[in-house]
């Protein structure tokens, strides 16, 4: 999905890129402690779903068969 498939799902219709030297994974892990959102690490993402048209919310399925309800989901290990 390019920039232009987000502007319908979100209002940051954008995607940052950072140097290499700043280990964006750190930083994203720090703040969600801060905020006391949930990190799954090292858990490998394998699919995502849309629960529905009217809802924000991704059904996430792990590699080990775990699956949750996320509004946000991150993957910051480069491209």
């Amino acid at each position: 999905m390019g920039v232009d498939g987000l502007l319908e799902k979100t209002n940051f219709s954008h995607y940052t890129l950072l140097p290499q030297r700043i280990i964006i994974k750190d930083v994203f892990r720090q703040k969600s402690e801060d905020l006391g959102v949930p990190v799954y690490r090292p858990d490998k993402a394998i699919g995502m779903r849309e629960i529905s048209k009217a809802s924000s919310v991704e059904d996430v399925v792990f590699e080990n068969g775990q699956s949750i309800a996320a509004q946000y989901v991150i993957g910051p290990d480069g491209s």
